[in-house]
Parts: C-alpha cells; sequence; structure tokens
C-alpha cells in the first residue's frame, strides 16, 4: 500500500489482495467535510469492516500496520492500486 505521491489519501484509493482464491479489498478514502480518514476493509463475504480516523498519522500507521499483517498472513497484492472515480458532481 506504499505510495509516493503525497496527496493520495485525498482522493482514496482501492487495493486487492488475494490469499488461496479468496479476495480482499482495502479501500481508503478522506471526508474533507468531517476531515476523518476512513479505512474500509471488505472481505471474500463481502462484509465490510470501517475503520476511522481523525489524525491523518494514525491513519497512515494503520495503513502500514495493516500492510504488514496482511504480507504476514501470505495475502499478496492483486494487481495495481486503484483510484476510484470521482462523480461528475464533484467537480
Amino acid at each position: 500500500m506504499s505510495d509516493s505521491c503525497a496527496a493520495w489519501y485525498l482522493r482514496g484509493v482501492i487495493w486487492f489482495f488475494e490469499r488461496n482464491q479468496q479476495r480482499l479489498q482495502i479501500e481508503t478514502t478522506h471526508d474533507s467535510v468531517g476531515r476523518t480518514f476512513q479505512l474500509t476493509i471488505m472481505g471474500s463475504d463481502g462484509t465490510p469492516q470501517v475503520e476511522s480516523f481523525k489524525s491523518k498519522r494514525a491513519f497512515e500507521a494503520r495503513l502500514r500496520q495493516l500492510e504488514a499483517e496482511l504480507i504476514a498472513d501470505a495475502w499478496t497484492p492483486s494487481g495495481s492500486a486503484l483510484l476510484p472515480r470521482t462523480p461528475a458532481s464533484l467537480h
């Protein structure tokens, strides 16, 4: 989930991981109104697990921790990270 782009978290990113024919989707978003960062983990069963952070530092630390946990549990990144489309009404 490492990325050299300084403001990737302001737009949101989706990562995919695989392990033994299971897929995991991780989406990051930023709510500029509520000033929170969100991390959504979607497992193969489709149940979302949402974590919210007020601090960018805590959010980034959790992403690093999650990535280390996934790698330790034999999950591997699948494909490239995606930047979700911004709805036309938000341009």
